[in-house]
């Protein structure tokens, strides 16, 4: 999966050394847009294309030799909500708009404008109806235009069936390996239908019943005691499979857990670790969900089915917070290592903020009773006090790091 380059005065230095070269990435301009139609007509040929990148209007930038030329007295010029509002205004085929940002950075001792076409699945992008602007030329309705390398798709003219084709594709994300679009289908759980025997539930997308679900028993032997289930009134864990198929095949699997006595059940969360140094090297570790990763999208889809199905109880409504508060729930990876390095820096060598007090360690013990033919039902002090810890990570995320990195007011390089 494709992500998102943020533009900054670095990558646009880059890229206006590779003026006057153009290509499906980016256009230079020497200054703004002088009629509606066209910078609508050049937004929708950069929305319109195949890759999976965001795509930039450099305007300042000299076309024929790349010479900074600026835009600091264009009487042209707009801003981001100028841009919006005029695509906004325009009727396009869905409800939808190409979405749009506009940012100002020096170089050279000049206003260089960036036009930024942010990336989407939405295409193709084309005119319900026909566009007649005050000056410039009109836009016919059902015209189809489309960025191919440094070329624009002619005013009257729709792109090639070739590029219409993959256009398609990509709003439907065939153009992706099976993996990406069973991730994008299962972000959509509400299209998705369960079917259930005395054997195994299954579920299975409505669009295209090719892709299921089917939930197994596991054969293994697992802990069912884990730093995951700390505040469940019920601490015990049950375990199943969930096993991922594409026309019968299986794609892949993961793990399932039954929280509560089975008021819940949901993805197996993520296992990570975190370094905290000292001469012996340690670690930690603890349990996470990182949004768009499998545990993420399948944990969310068990939770919604369930509350699409059950209704909002009191059960899972205190199962649910209780797996958050015993889990980290990252909104990407890059901020998943964005707090593992704070947490790193700050316990290394001071590990006091998750160690946990003895007599907690021997109530958490002697809570996780023997269940009756199963030596797995049973923990000792030790491994009361590793699920702890590990439980103590999480708190501590989730408590002093994840807010202060959300606010903008943390960053670790």
């Amino acid at each position: 999966m494709n992500r998102a380059i943020i533009m900054d005065e670095d990558r646009l230095n880059e890229i206006i050394r590779e003026a006057p070269n153009e290509n499906d990435h980016w256009d230079f301009k020497a200054e703004w847009y002088h009629t509606q139609s066209e910078l609508i007509r050049d937004i929708i040929n950069f929305a319109n294309t195949v890759h999976r990148d965001d795509c930039y209007i450099i305007l300042g930038i000299d076309d024929s030799n790349g010479n900074v030329l600026g835009i600091e007295e264009d009487e042209h010029r707009r801003n981001r909500q100028q841009v919006q509002d005029l695509l906004r205004s325009v009727q396009f085929s869905s409800n939808g708009y190409p979405r749009t940002d506009v940012n100002t950075f020096k170089v050279q001792g000049h206003d260089v404008d960036v036009l930024t076409i942010q990336d989407t699945d939405a295409v193709p992008y084309y005119l319900q109806h026909k566009y007649t602007a005050k000056s410039g030329r009109p836009l016919p309705a059902g015209l189809i235009y489309s960025r191919i390398n440094d070329s624009n798709t002619p005013v009257n003219e729709s792109t090639t069936d070739d590029q219409m084709q993959r256009l398609w594709k990509k709003r439907l994300h065939l153009d992706r390996s099976i993996q990406e679009r069973f991730k994008f289908n299962l972000a959509r759980s509400n299209q998705w239908s369960s079917v259930s025997d005395s054997d195994k539930m299954t579920y299975i997308f409505n669009d295209d019943p090719d892709y299921v679900l089917e939930m197994v028993e596991d054969d293994e032997s697992r802990k069912q005691y884990e730093a995951f289930s700390c505040s469940q009134f019920v601490k015990r864990l049950g375990w199943g499979r969930v096993n991922l198929k594409f026309r019968g095949t299986l794609i892949k699997y993961e793990l399932v857990n039954y929280f509560d006595d089975a008021r819940l059940w949901t993805c197996t969360p993520m296992y990570a670790l975190v370094y905290l140094g000292g001469k012996e090297q340690s670690t930690e570790n603890y349990y996470c969900y990182v949004e768009g990763e499998w545990e993420y999208l399948l944990a969310e889809f068990f939770i919604n089915h369930q509350y699409a199905e059950l209704g909002s109880t009191d059960s899972l409504d205190h199962a649910v917070k209780n797996l958050h508060q015993d889990t980290v729930w990252y909104r990407s990876l890059c901020e998943k290592n964005e707090a593992e390095k704070y947490v790193s820096m700050h316990l290394a060598g001071n590990d006091s903020k998750i160690q946990p007090e003895e007599t907690r360690v021997k109530s958490y013990a002697s809570s996780a009773k023997l269940v009756q033919g199963s030596k797995l039902g049973h923990i000792d002090d030790y491994e009361a006090k590793v699920i702890l810890r590990q439980h103590m990570v999480v708190q501590y995320i989730n408590q002093q790091v994840l807010p202060v990195l959300r606010s903008g007011c943390l960053k670790i390089l």
